[in-house]
């Protein structure tokens, strides 16, 4: 309210903050963003607060973000979106790109192929389709006003280069990725990515669970 928000609730409630918390959120439809610490204080609290961070993550319909940083106030001025060309992908890139606009962000577009399917001819097939896909999503960004943009496909294990590589090379402040990817095994896929940035991230991540 001091800093001009105009509606703020409270509420308190006894249980086990694991299930209760998740259980509430969900109960509450009209809630569209959670917003958790990554850790906290000290040793038992960042063991505490980061396991109901998990449980929120696993089992809340709503997008996540989880804060990591120690600043007072959130100014994100270097963001990396996690590409996989799903449904839930785009959908978190359009929130990436409505967030780089609003911040005056440099918006890093990025796919992590597994290092299984890279040959020594690194313009295959594939790698040409997904060379081809972010960089028609850079196009998009452009297309939307993003000022500044670029397009990485990168070869590797996604669940170490995304979170603990991508993110110190390019200074980056927030992680966005989608909580699901294209299919059975992608969601898979897709969701331990979310987990490992959850886990390993040094930078603010935003999970994307919902798709408009």
């Amino acid at each position: 309210e001091t800093v001009g928000v105009k509606d703020v609730q409270t509420k308190s409630f006894y249980g086990n903050p694991r299930v209760e918390i998740p259980k509430k959120i969900n109960s509450e439809t009209s809630k569209d963003l959670v917003v958790l610490g990554g850790s906290g204080r000290n040793a038992v609290e960042r063991m505490f607060i980061g396991s109901v961070t998990e449980a929120c993550v696993s089992r809340v319909s709503n997008d996540v973000l989880i804060i990591k940083s120690e600043e007072e106030i959130l100014n994100y001025r270097h963001i990396l979106i996690a590409v996989d060309g799903s449904e839930q992908a785009e959908q978190a890139l359009v929130q990436a790109i409505e967030l780089a606009n609003a911040c005056g962000a440099q918006l890093t577009i990025a796919h992590v192929l597994e290092q299984s399917q890279k040959t020594q001819d690194k313009y295959n097939s594939e790698a040409q389709k997904e060379k081809a896909m972010v960089h028609n999503y850079k196009q998009t960004a452009e297309n939307k006003g993003v000022k500044a943009v670029q397009a990485l496909l990168h070869f590797g294990n996604p669940r170490k280069e995304l979170p603990l590589k991508l993110t110190v090379q390019h200074n980056i402040d927030l992680l966005i990725t989608g909580a699901t990817g294209r299919g059975a095994v992608e969601r898979l896929f897709t969701g331990s990515v979310a987990h490992a940035s959850l886990h390993h991230a040094p930078c603010d991540v935003l999970i994307v669970r919902n798709v408009n």
